[in-house]
């Protein structure tokens, strides 16, 4: 599997459609310097473009937080089939803290 563009994403100013990230390399946008497109959101209704484009933006943070517990769950289970309590504490954690995380940048979005 090849490799996802970097993280964070964002939306153009320009167009407030495109979705991508801002590098030193390529520039695909020259209105930007620097922006690089990822993806770009069209849809009917402007409410539900917005939406799909925060749920986009948060994608790279998504992604890191699903491998973390992916991580910590496996670590939790041992071969024998126990578990240890602590590290699935722990990783209850950090998927609440990536959820509060995710939900305050969509709450921040929608302002």
């Amino acid at each position: 599997m090849s490799k996802h563009t970097p993280g964070p994403w964002m939306v153009s100013p320009i167009d407030g459609l495109t979705i991508g990230h801002l590098t030193e390399e390529n520039p695909q946008d020259l209105s930007i310097p620097g922006f690089r497109a990822v993806a770009v959101v069209k849809q009917r209704d402007p409410e539900e473009t917005m939406a799909n484009s925060n749920l986009l933006i948060i994608a790279p943070d998504l992604l890191e937080a699903c491998k973390k517990a992916h991580d910590g769950l496996d670590a939790a289970f041992s071969e024998d089939g126990t578990t240890d309590a602590d590290t699935l504490r722990k990783v209850l954690d950090r998927v609440g803290r990536a959820r509060a995380r995710l939900s305050a940048t969509l709450a921040k979005m929608e302002e």
